[in-house]
């Protein structure tokens, strides 16, 4: 028995060394009856439970269940210091008396194990909560074969759960041309084991649908593999508003160089207008000089008609830089095309057909001879374009009214939506060639051409016309099936049923003409209102300045050129006018300071260095009321006439030459 007992002891002092070492263990021995016997705790133990060792033991031997032997029994025990979570086990100590004489009881804290645990399950609860309520694509692949996806996953690549997504392949979703680089990419994360990836990827949904998102991936240990973790974020919305400011970008620089076109093109037109009035000035005064020769008049003829033929494109140029030269009246367009029927049909091969769909009218407020060279523009582009690839093509050129609500598609060539309002639309459609999406943009450009011989400014003027008409142009263009070009100009006065105009449609030969539209100027007897300017004479047979005594008079001329002044003393002194030449407006009013009466006509430029125009024009006014101003001006009257608030006896548009000088000079001079 003392053998026993001693062995007893040395395993209690086993016990009690090894509960010195671990704080977590207590020990404690019960008899049969539950009378309390040895005990063992380590200090830490009891330190944290706040209380004696008597305390803790008596409290535990109240609350654990020894009834039979146990393992991992967990108990909730109150203690001062708080609730702790104990595990024990129960185990029987035979003893002399009986095989379950001692029952020894051994546990250990896991206070702070099972709320660890309890935390843990928590987070994780909770980060699924986060991962599955996300709408970012979250997922994890090994090799590519999907083993974990989130709703946001399965939301995004169009797919109706999560669990559709399980077993399938992550780069079924890349697309083709993207998923080789996909697969180099992850196998590089999982050889470097945690790399971690960012970049944009173009992601397929199941229905085919593309859409962008920024990947970000790394390796991760999931059911005892590396494996991808792959976290995606939908960027569609960025991606596409960094293109549209990308495109507003390119728009503004498209708008800069067009701007700085229209500074070159207005700089051109009024240089090379100046040069070309000395070249039909000095060809008329040359013709004066040489009237017996049969020869030269014949040369001289040809070079004023081709500076006159040359004024046409400076006049194209002009209209390009500021719009000006209208001479805006309501017009119908059924009646321009139907005036322009023979020259239409002569302007095209014979092999395109050209056919006509014009429905109900309403009026425009329109340069007649600007929508002319519209239509013609439009008409020579279309069967220029169907002759680069096929020998026979239709054109066709189709009128309508037509209201912009907002609600429809149209958009004007930089596709950028139609002002709300009411148009009448002009379309010329072939089935040429097609122009290429990233050329619709520069085909307005004067600087760009597909053709191999180029006419003038072609669209680039079209544009500065429609333009100066407050209108716009659409083009919708497939390749390889044809394009239409739709010029917008702003309706004047509600549509005209269909009663009162007869619509025209079907094909039109050179020799038909369309009906005389009821309304129309010639039928109304309307006339556009006089202005002051006066229009040069045709440019065949060459204009002769002829050597005769007028009634007299002396002319005041101003103008910078050295070359149009000097045309215009000499024209002026040919037909028997006395002249005083200056080369300022400040030098003109001082002559005129000084002999205010002295002037029949004061003839003018009006844009000089220093004094402007109009400023020049009231100084006129304001010391000799009575003097007539005939003004000259490389731009249109009704551009300018805005401006002018003086009476003008007469107007000249350049170029102009000297017979044009005289006979401007002639209409203004006073009635005696």
């Amino acid at each position: 028995m003392e053998k026993s007992v001693a062995g007893i002891r040395s395993r209690f002092r086993l016990y009690d060394a090894i509960l010195q070492l671990n704080n977590e263990h207590f020990l404690f021995l019960a008899g049969k009856d539950g009378e309390l016997g040895a005990t063992f705790a380590s200090p830490e133990l009891l330190k944290r439970f706040g209380v004696k060792p008597e305390e803790f033991f008596n409290q535990l031997s109240r609350t654990v269940v020894w009834d039979k032997e146990s393992t991992n029994n967990l108990v909730t025990l109150p203690l001062p210091a708080g609730d702790f979570i104990i595990c024990y086990s129960v185990t029987f100590l035979p003893g002399e008396e009986s095989p379950m004489a001692q029952k020894a009881i051994i546990g250990r804290d896991l206070t702070a194990e099972q709320r660890l645990r309890q935390e843990q399950q928590e987070t994780g609860e909770l980060v699924e909560h986060v991962i599955q309520n996300s709408r970012d694509l979250i997922l994890i692949h090994d090799e590519g074969i999907i083993k974990y996806a989130s709703n946001g996953a399965a939301k995004l690549l169009g797919v109706s759960s999560a669990d559709k997504l399980i077993g399938a392949s992550f780069y079924s979703f890349i697309p083709e041309k993207n998923a080789k680089a996909t697969i180099e990419r992850d196998k590089r994360i999982i050889e470097f084991d945690g790399e971690i990836i960012e970049d944009s990827e173009e992601f397929l949904t199941k229905d085919g649908h593309k859409f962008f998102a920024m990947l970000r991936e790394r390796a991760v240990t999931f059911q005892g593999r590396h494996m991808i973790l792959a976290v995606a974020s939908d960027i569609s919305d960025i991606v596409a508003s960094e293109n549209q400011c990308h495109e507003l970008w390119e728009r503004i620089e498209l708008a800069k160089k067009q701007e700085s076109m229209v500074v070159m093109a207005a700089g051109i037109a009024h240089d090379f207008n100046n040069m070309l009035s000395g070249i039909i000035g000095n060809a008329n005064l040359l013709a004066g000089e040489l009237q017996d020769n049969d020869k030269a008049q014949q040369f001289l003829g040809r070079i004023e008609l081709a500076a006159r033929q040359a004024a046409d494109l400076t006049r194209q140029l002009v209209t390009y830089a500021t719009g000006s030269g209208l001479e805006l009246a309501p017009i119908y367009l059924k009646n321009i095309i139907n005036d322009m029927l023979s020259l239409l049909r002569a302007s095209i091969p014979r092999s395109v057909d050209l056919k006509f769909n014009c429905q109900e009218q309403v009026e425009v407020l329109a340069d007649a001879s600007q929508i002319r060279q519209v239509v013609m523009n439009l008409l020579i582009n279309a069967a220029e374009a169907i002759s680069m690839n096929r020998s026979t093509g239709l054109v066709t050129v189709v009128t309508r009214a037509i209201a912009i609500t907002g609600e429809q598609n149209e958009t004007d060539y930089l596709k950028r939506p139609l002002p709300i309002g009411k148009y009448v639309a002009l379309e010329v459609t072939d089935n040429g060639p097609g122009i290429p999406a990233d050329n619709i943009e520069k085909i307005f450009d004067p600087m760009y051409s597909t053709k191999k011989k180029s006419r003038g400014l072609g669209l680039a003027s079209l544009l500065g016309i429609v333009r100066s008409h407050h209108g716009f142009i659409g083009i919708n263009s497939i390749v390889g099936v044809g394009t239409t070009v739709r010029v917008y100009l702003p309706q004047t006065s509600q549509a005209v049923t269909t009663q009162e105009i007869e619509p025209l449609s079907g094909a039109v030969s050179s020799n038909e003409r369309l009906p005389e539209e009821k309304g129309s100027l010639k039928e109304s007897g309307r006339e556009p209102p006089k202005s002051p300017e006066v229009k040069s004479e045709p440019a065949s047979p060459p204009k002769v300045i002829k050597r005769e005594q007028r009634a007299g008079g002396t002319i005041l001329v101003i103008d910078d050129e050295q070359a149009l002044l000097s045309i215009a003393k000499l024209a002026l002194e040919i037909v028997g006018y006395q002249v005083d030449a200056v080369s300022s407006g400040e030098d003109g009013l001082e002559l005129l300071r000084q002999n205010q009466h002295k002037y029949s006509v004061v003839l003018t430029d009006f844009a000089m260095p220093g004094l402007s125009g109009v400023a020049l024009l009231k100084a006129i006014a304001k010391l000799n009321p009575d003097v007539p101003l005939v003004l000259t001006s490389g731009y249109s009257w009704n551009s300018l006439k805005g401006q002018i608030d003086v009476p003008i006896a007469g107007y000249l548009q350049k170029p102009f030459g000297a017979s044009d000088i005289a006979r401007a000079v002639d209409m203004a001079m006073p009635a005696k």
